[in-house]
């Protein structure tokens, strides 16, 4: 789904480099590793992660069907500006889709 938010952000003319990115994952995953994980199947770079957020369980017990090997990922935006311009643009698809 990130994927391809991106890619319709690119569509807009907005870049991907202005995004910033969370990582949910559990204390027994390793960050740098899940943030390279991440970085790669989104085409974007470390460095625009923030700090990930750690969950105290471990993965082992939680018992998810397809599992969240990799964690969560959360798309941010810094600017309010932008904010309003996406959320406006999703409106506009939203009420295209219904009519």
């Amino acid at each position: 789904m990130i994927k391809f938010f991106i890619r319709w952000l690119d569509g807009t003319g907005v870049s991907a480099q202005l995004l910033r990115l969370r990582l949910h994952l559990y204390s027994d995953m390793h960050a740098r590793k899940e943030t390279r994980f991440w970085a790669n199947a989104l085409g974007v770079s470390e460095k625009q992660f923030r700090k990930p957020y750690i969950k105290k369980s471990i993965r082992k017990i939680i018992n998810y069907k397809n599992g969240f090997g990799h964690g969560t990922c959360e798309v941010i935006f810094d600017n309010q500006k932008m904010t309003d311009y996406v959320l406006m643009g999703l409106k506009y698809l939203r009420e295209m889709y219904n009519r």
